[in-house]
């Protein structure tokens, strides 16, 4: 069996998103977009400076092109992201899990239950899973969504051959 790589994934696959997500990575590249700008604006007028700044061979310049490559490879990602992003109105709720669904985990294996949202691959909800409120928030192409994915509750999953995961509550 060949192991497929996140980032191979998204080179041929349309991405699904929630709704939210989707909103948030559009406002993201729209920022980012605005920061390369200016971090070339910046670039242009530290060169202006000339090789010296206080004893060094011109920081403003270095420290705005750092940012214009950090902001370029960015908007790299993200691009790649948005030209495979879908996006998808979860299911009606069947008692399964699936995309767009809370899921309620009891790790036997660590004696821990989590809360995860089965979202997208990009999102910015990143909670801490104690409550239903403020669940973890795991890709529908994550390893551990893969082996949930499908389930009801009450079934016994069998996570990377080591973890005993048991589905509790699904919303």
């Amino acid at each position: 069996m060949r192991y497929v790589t996140y980032e191979s994934y998204i080179k041929i696959m349309k991405l699904l998103f929630l709704y939210d997500d989707l909103v948030e990575l559009q406002r993201r590249y729209s920022v980012l977009k605005k920061k390369n700008r200016e971090a070339g604006i910046a670039c242009g007028e530290a060169s202006d400076q000339g090789e010296s700044f206080a004893g060094h061979d011109n920081a403003p310049f270095e420290a705005a092109m750092l940012e214009m490559n950090i902001s370029s490879r960015q908007l790299g990602d993200i691009e790649l992201m948005l030209s495979k992003a879908e996006e998808c109105i979860p299911k009606p709720n069947d008692g399964t899990v699936q995309f767009g669904r809370l899921v309620l985990i009891d790790d036997v294996s660590l004696n821990e239950k989590t809360w995860y949202l089965i979202g997208s691959p990009w999102t910015t909800i990143n909670g801490d899973g104690l409550t239903k409120d403020d669940p973890m928030s795991t890709s529908y192409i994550s390893p551990i969504a893969r082996a949930l994915s499908g389930h009801k509750v009450n079934d016994k999953v069998l996570f990377q051959n080591k973890r005993e995961l048991r589905i509790l509550e699904i919303c």
